[in-house]
């Protein structure tokens, strides 16, 4: 049966400063790799994801291209009825009350979802009421 090997001669004979020393070194130097095994793992995965954004943001480029397109669309077909300043204005205001609506329900979800909790006033724990403190 094979033993554990034996330790080292110097670590017999160093002194407990010396071991001490010699430790914290050694934590420094794994907490250096760490760190740059952790940054080298971040980095790969953001070039790994570049060409998904690229793509991404591309894509909503040529959407926002065909919302474009089809705003102005509308704008000729309602022309002929109502004019083409009036049709221009109401599908102008139209879009503009579905963007408020969606930046009001956007915002009222990331209320509801707040990093931060809301204060909430905890009851007086010393059992005096503020009329007692007047007094």
């Amino acid at each position: 049966m094979a033993s554990a090997p034996e330790p080292s001669s110097d670590a017999d004979t160093a002194p407990i400063p010396v071991l001490v020393k010699r430790l914290l070194s050694d934590g420094e130097l794994l907490a250096r790799a760490e760190l740059r095994l952790a940054q080298a793992q971040a980095t790969s995965q953001v070039r790994a994801a570049v060409p998904g954004i690229i793509a991404i943001l591309v894509g909503g480029i040529f959407v926002l291209a065909s919302l474009f397109t089809m705003l102005a669309a509308l704008i000729a077909w309602l022309a002929p009825v109502l004019g083409a300043g009036n049709a221009a204005l109401v599908v102008t205001l139209g879009t503009a009350a579905v963007g408020g609506i969606a930046i009001a329900l956007g915002s009222h979800h990331l209320n509801k979802r707040a990093v931060v909790p809301p204060v909430r006033h905890l009851p007086d724990l010393t059992g005096s009421t503020p009329q007692e403190e007047v007094k």
